[in-house]
C-alpha cells in the first residue's frame, strides 16, 4: 500500500508510480480483507491510526523483520523500525 503525503503534486505522484515497475526485485503487496480485518484490531489494542495500523498488519501477514519508515508512530509497536540509513546493504 503507498501512502504518500497530500502535499506531494499529481505530476510527481504519477512519475514516481511509473517508476516502480523499473525497480528490481521490488514485489507489490496486494491487501486483503483479513489485512483490514488485522489492521483494526491493531488501532484498538495498539492506538495507531488507520494507515499506520494497515501497514502494520501487511508486516506482521509477511512477517517482516522491521519496518523501513521515518514514521516515528511504529516506534511504539513489537516490530522495530529502521530508518533507511540504518539499513546493511552491503
Amino acid at each position: 500500500m503507498l501512502i504518500m503525503s497530500n502535499s506531494l503534486k499529481i505530476k510527481e505522484l504519477k512519475v514516481f508510480l511509473s517508476s516502480l515497475s523499473a525497480y528490481k526485485g521490488l514485489t507489490i503487496y496486494h491487501s486483503k480483507l483479513t489485512d483490514m480485518l488485522i489492521a483494526v484490531e491493531i488501532m484498538e489494542k495498539e492506538g495507531p491510526d488507520v494507515d499506520d495500523a494497515i501497514q502494520y498488519s501487511i508486516a506482521i501477514t509477511l512477517g517482516v523483520n522491521a519496518i523501513i519508515s521515518f514514521d516515528k508512530h511504529f516506534d511504539n509497536l513489537k516490530i522495530p523500525r529502521l530508518e533507511p540509513a540504518q539499513l546493511n546493504l552491503n
